[in-house]
């Protein structure tokens, strides 16, 4: 009697298991068991809370939930507009992972095991097989883009190479599509073509670092491909883009696609883009002349980048921060004599980690 009684109620409780609808608190077991030495340190214990929506699901945690209800307002029209551009539709529900913070996402173990962290857009955006990777920096602005770029990545991976785990490792192998081809069109879908685009396009052609366009790696060659993405939109229209996804995934070629599609070889496209550049930003700029003195910064180390600069109120010290791959200074410089002093530093250079540009705030009292 006991024994019938037991697993009577066994039997119940696998019923009710089964039957009993999905909890809103959520772990994500993949980065809790890690190999030994992959694990990041982590400050804090995150409760996710999930969040189901039409297309997509939201995970956020304590302080989160106005950010997942953003993401429920906005990623769904993202998602329409983004598979008009590629004509594809997504396969399976995508996964918005949602930090409050970049600090926050920078603990966590998503992806880690398997090496994917490496899939960044600009810095920004990771991608986890159908899990998108953001965090908010106060702009909500910035925070859609993540969204956009996110998307964007998810359906050229599914386009390019397959919606399961082992149809991407089998395609893979076959096409090796560089960093310009794939994140220099994320960055562009994500983003389109800004002021701040430009300026970093007349920047290349002016010093003429994107004449050797396959041998750039790292931002350069993001910044070139959404350059080159864009004058194909420009000269050829929006729907080039798909077609030639589509004919370079069929042939396992790049050079096929542009040829099949475009008409020109790739480079031959590459020389066309360049001259088309050139004749933009050379012939506005030849009227113009260089102002007087010598630059702030003369020899900027490679991979590093200066920002948050602020001119004292009298005009007479600059203020900014360098970083390199994720180690920070703090400099003021002396604008009469030209000498600086490091202020702070601090963080550490990687390559895996991304690095908060946010910090450290610097303004003038």
């Amino acid at each position: 009697m006991k024994s019938s009684t037991l697993r009577l109620v066994f039997f119940a409780l696998m019923a009710t298991y089964m039957v009993m609808p999905a909890e809103l608190n959520a772990q994500f077991y993949r980065g809790t068991q890690m190999e030994f030495g992959k694990n990041r340190v982590q400050y804090g214990d995150f409760y996710w809370r999930f969040y189901r929506f039409k297309n997509f699901d939201a995970y956020a945690y304590k302080g989160g939930e106005p950010l997942a209800a953003y993401v429920g307002r906005v990623a769904d029209k993202e998602l329409q507009e983004i598979e008009r551009f590629l004509d594809y539709s997504s396969e399976g529900r995508l996964q918005f992972i949602v930090f409050n913070k970049q600090a926050d996402l920078k603990q966590t173990n998503i992806g880690l095991q398997t090496g994917d962290d490496l899939n960044n857009i600009g810095g920004l955006t990771r991608i986890v097989g159908n899990k998108i990777l953001i965090y908010f920096d106060g702009d909500h602005e910035n925070f859609r883009m993540q969204m956009r770029a996110g998307i964007a990545r998810v359906l050229i991976d599914q386009l390019m190479y397959g919606g399961s785990v082992k149809d991407r490792l089998q395609s893979s192998v076959l096409l090796n599509l560089p960093d310009w081809y794939v994140q220099g069109l994320v960055s562009y879908i994500s983003t389109g073509w800004t002021s701040a685009d430009d300026n970093k396009m007349r920047d290349g052609i002016l010093t003429k670092r994107y004449e050797k366009f396959n041998r750039m790696l790292d931002n350069e060659a993001v910044y070139a491909g959404h350059s080159l993405w864009h004058y194909i939109v420009r000269t050829y229209g929006e729907a080039s883009v798909a077609n030639l996804l589509y004919m370079t995934r069929i042939n396992r070629n790049i050079e096929s696609g542009f040829l099949y599609v475009l008409g020109v070889s790739l480079k031959s496209l590459s020389q066309n883009w360049i001259r088309y550049n050139q004749k933009i930003y050379l012939y506005a700029d030849k009227d113009k002349t260089e102002p007087a003195g010598e630059p702030i910064i003369k020899k900027p180390k490679a991979k590093c980048q200066f920002y948050n600069v602020q001119l004292s109120p009298d005009g007479s010290q600059l203020a900014y921060v360098s970083n390199e791959i994720g180690k920070y200074s703090l400099y003021l410089m002396d604008l009469k004599t030209g000498k600086r002093k490091c202020l702070a530093r601090g963080g550490y250079k990687s390559l895996e980690q991304l690095y908060d540009r946010s910090f450290p705030v610097v303004a003038w009292h």
